[in-house]
């Protein structure tokens, strides 16, 4: 009885025996090369065949330097590595660029410990890697760059521990991975640019940080849950990684560092911050593809650089939490599938550089009063706002593009008297009733309240500059129709108002005539400058334009668009500059214009489409004609009427002809005489005779051409005959459209 039992045992032993004889064998048969210790009770063997086997028991000596393991002297030689069962650790540098191992590498289940750089740079190695349960620590860049591997790695249960860089570049890994309930802490960069894992990735329950880098550049796919373990979240931890799911943040994150997700446009679904998180770093989600909502968790104080940057997918409104004290640039910039209202947090003190450029926010936004500044480009092309703004009365400093770009907020804008500074194009194209400026504002820029107005027929609003204003720069309040008047407050030492018009104190600068103003121009004859786009789009001021003797400066597109304007042009010869566009589109003016003999400079497009000017004559020598970028300087007198001649008086320099700059081109003895004041009735466009030419003048045209009945009675065929050829056709109506239009 006894030997039947006995028997199974035998038997069940015979494979060991037979691979310990092998073994034997084996290292019989292969020839010693070297041998030596590397620890009290660990040997080293090196064969003639390459094999470097560790045997024995305990720990392996650590090594300062890649060179200093016994063995290195033999790098060329060496081919396999066995590392028996017994050893309890390998040490720091133990086989660092031994680039020559080949085949599989497999760690004896007695090993705790795997130092420092142990396996640096040995991509010979191939096929799955097993970290045993008995290990608990993975040294710093222990298997980096070993990108031999083409298999799974398998992370024993008992690591608490992973090293920075401990795995980085180990780009042959594949399948999923997971890190066991018993790690802690990932190091950074411990799995960087490990892009061959195409599985999921599994985070242990008590891991509590996870390092910078650490998974930046994997190519891991599905959902990623990040466990309530989890403290800190490390700067570029999950960057460019290749995520197709969700993504979970339990309670326990306080901090999510810089560029943590950026670049994981795989995610989808919605976002939730949790209460738990206090910071959120810069480009921390910059370019994710999130395709739902977006919760920040009420803890947050501070959401960084560019944090949300392009995450185009998330959608409904956003509240930003009384917990958050600042809103960094670019943070939710070009976020442009939110689709329901803002809400900005009670305690945020600014609103950094095209914080919210780019957003499709609707309804109306407040800005509370704890924030006082809004800063350059803050809420630019955010043109689904349509409600009311509402700006809170600690702002000191609105800055450059802060709400331009076709923002469509309604209703009237009261500007709290907190406010000192608005930048260049601040409201340009919004879509305001009406303004009230600061009563402490002392600087507004360069097109600040461009097109700020809603369009209107009837212009009827009056803007007020306080006393306080120091500083308006060019075309500030330009090309707003429902302007009809700009006064300026008693008091003002910069500014003055004349007729509704806005100059300089001492009267020698027009600075802006209000867009809306009709009737008869009259410029102060103390007049020196006009400037930019001083009255551009003032379609509805008529009759002769006269320029006083003191004029030196026309500036650009200081004329442009005023297509009411008719008659011929004297420039007189006090005038020296004329700069670009400066009359471009004026259509009424009619048969020649008169340039003085002071005129050095023309700037290309000077009187470009002035369609009824036929001639030009020049009283002085021949000017520059300035081009524009990308502009030929040809263009100064394009698209005049056809024909279109220059003529020159006769002893003047610096003329060609029978042509000059591409104009035909011819001397004259003498300059015709000022044609005189006479006003003529007609405004061309005006085709309803009500003064004033709108879209109604363009239906009735339109209707009359298409030959609808009982619109003969109320078409004035003069002011219908826009290029003044006496028919009145198609090319009529596209005129009146062009200026209806501009």
């Amino acid at each position: 009885m006894n030997r039947t039992r006995k028997l199974p045992c035998l038997l069940s032993l015979l494979p060991v025996v037979i691979c310990a004889v092998l073994m034997g064998v084996r290292a019989e048969a292969a020839e010693v090369v070297d041998s030596g210790k590397c620890g009290e009770n660990l040997t080293w063997t090196l064969y003639e065949d390459g094999l470097l086997e560790i045997s024995g028991t305990g720990e392996m000596e650590d090594y300062a330097y890649r060179n200093d393991s016994p063995w290195k002297v033999y790098s060329e030689e060496l081919k396999s590595l066995h590392l028996k069962e017994g050893m309890t650790t390998i040490g720091n540098y133990a086989f660092s660029y031994c680039d020559e191992f080949t085949g599989d590498l497999i760690l004896p289940d007695s090993v705790t410990r795997i130092g420092d750089r142990a396996f640096y740079e040995c991509d010979g190695f191939t096929g799955s890697l097993t970290i045993p349960d008995s290990v608990t620590r993975i040294g710093k860049e222990a298997f980096e760059r070993c990108g031999g591997f083409t298999g799974d790695l398998l992370i024993g249960s008992g690591v608490t521990e992973i090293g920075s860089s401990a795995f980085e570049s180990c780009k042959g890994f594949t399948g999923s991975l997971t890190i066991g309930d018993s790690v802690t802490e990932i190091g950074n960069w411990a799995f960087a640019y490990c892009d061959g894992f195409t599985g999921s990735l599994t985070i242990g329950s008590h891991v509590e940080t996870i390092g910078d880098v650490a998974f930046s550049g994997c190519g891991f796919t599905g959902d990623l849950m990040i466990p309530d373990s989890v403290r800190t979240i490390g700067s570029l931890a999950f960057a460019n990684c290749g995520f197709t799911g969700s993504l979970t943040i339990r309670d326990g994150v306080t901090s999510i560092g810089n560029n943590a997700f950026s670049g994981c446009s795989g995610f989808t679904g919605e976002l939730k911050i949790p209460d738990s998180v206090e910071t959120i770093g810069d480009h921390a989600f910059d370019g994710c593809g999130f395709t739902g909502s977006l919760t920040i968790g009420n803890s947050v104080k501070s959401i960084g650089d560019s944090a949300f940057h392009d995450c185009k997918g998330f959608t409904g409104g956003l509240i930003i939490p009384d917990s958050v004290t600042e809103i960094k640039d670019n943070a939710f910039a070009f976020c442009e599938g939110f689709t329901g209202g803002l809400t900005i947090g009670k305690s945020v003190r600014t609103i950094e550089e095209s914080a919210f450029m780019g957003c499709g926010f609707t309804g109306g936004l407040i800005i509370p009063d704890s924030v006082t500044e809004i800063g350059d480009f803050a809420f630019w092309l955010c043109s689904g706002f349509t409600g009311n703004l509402t700006i809170g009365n600690r702002v000191t400093t609105i800055g450059e593009s802060a709400f331009s770009g076709g923002c469509g907020f309604t209703g009237g804008l009261i500007l709290p008297d907190s406010v000192t500074k608005i930048g260049k194009e601040a409201f340009l194209r919004c879509q305001f009733d009406h303004i009230v400026l600061s009563r402490n504002l002392i600087e507004i820029g360069e097109s600040a309240f461009n097109t700020a107005f809603a369009y209107s027929d009837s212009p009827s609003v009056t803007l007020t500059i306080p006393a306080s204003v120091e500083s308006i720069g060019n075309k500030a309040f330009a090309q707003n129709k429902p302007l009809a008047a700009i006064e300026v407050e008693s008091g003002n030492n910069a500014y003055c108002s004349v007729d509704g018009v806005l100059y300089t104190i001492d009267k020698k600068i027009l600075l802006q005539c209000p867009a809306g103003k009709s009737g008869k121009l009259e410029i102060l004859p103390s007049t020196e400058i006009i400037g930019d786009w001083a009255f551009i789009g003032c379609g509805n001021l008529t009759g002769r334009l006269t320029i006083p003797d003191c004029v030196s400066e026309i500036r650009g597109s200081a004329f442009e668009l005023c297509y009411g304007f008719t008659g011929s042009l004297i420039i007189p010869d006090s005038v020296k500059l004329i700069g670009e566009r400066a009359f471009a589109y004026c259509i009424g003016l009619s048969d020649k214009v008169i340039i003085g003999k002071s005129a050095w400079r023309i700037a290309s497009q000077a009187f470009y489409s002035c369609e009824s000017i036929k001639e030009a004559y020049f009283t002085g020598n021949a000017p520059v004609i300035v081009t524009g970028a990308g502009i030929s300087k040809w263009e100064a007198f394009d698209w005049c009427a056809d024909g279109f001649t220059i003529y020159y008086l006769k002893g003047t320099s610096g003329w060609s002809n029978p042509k000059w700059e591409g104009y035909p081109c011819y001397p004259v003895d003498e300059i015709p005489e000022d044609p005189g004041t006479t006003e003529p009735e007609t405004m061309r466009g005006d085709v309803n005779g009500d003064k004033k030419i709108t879209i109604l003048d363009y239906t009735i045209l339109a209707r009359w051409l298409a030959g609808w009945t009982g619109y003969d009675a109320l078409v004035d065929l003069e002011a219908a005959d826009l290029n003044g050829d006496s028919v009145v056709n198609a090319k009529d109506r596209m005129l009146l459209a062009r200026q209806v239009v501009k």
